[in-house]
């Protein structure tokens, strides 16, 4: 079933308005994002679509049979010759474990490449349900550069992770 999923992921880089109704249903599904989180990532997508020439976020969506089953949205870090930030990177869990999280990423990364980006970061929590989240960010090459101790809360750090992008060969 998983390798049927995979085959039929359609992914796209530019947001629509259901998009927004779409976020909020994954990120709510995942368990792991309080209500002002989820509020922040509409604003995003938000000034995108409504601001998408001046907009410094960009956006790949994933979708298998029309439903956006995840999402990432990146951005060059303003003031920053080449480091750019993953503001969020989510799938539905009934999609998880389909390799859509690393093809969003992946697809992101080169996306950044092709724009001079050489720096991706992406914060995120140090709770303890963040754990698959970490594993996550290390198989797919990144490190941890940076903890912000009691960050977000008491117990809750800023763990920042890294991951130089190298050229893309053609």
């Amino acid at each position: 079933m998983k390798h049927l999923i995979k085959n039929q992921i359609q992914y796209r880089d530019y947001p629509i308005h259901t998009d927004c109704e779409a976020i909020v249903s994954i990120l709510d599904a995942t368990g792991f994002f309080y209500p002002e989180e989820v509020d922040i990532a509409l604003e995003l997508i938000n000034e995108k679509i409504n601001y998408p020439d001046s907009s410094s976020y960009e956006f790949i969506f994933a979708e298998y049979q029309t439903t956006v089953v995840g999402y990432i949205c990146y951005g060059k870090i303003p003031l920053t010759k080449a480091s750019w930030d993953v503001y969020w990177i989510a799938v539905h869990p009934d999609f998880q474990g389909n390799g859509i999280g690393y093809s969003l990423l992946s697809k992101a990364e080169e996306k950044t490449v092709r724009h001079d980006g050489k720096h991706f970061y992406i914060e995120t929590s140090g709770r303890k349900q963040y754990e698959p989240t970490h594993s996550f960010y290390l198989k797919a090459g990144y490190t941890i550069s940076a903890v912000f101790k009691d960050f977000y809360a008491d117990g809750d750090d800023k763990l920042v992770f890294y991951k130089k992008l190298t050229t893309i060969i053609p």
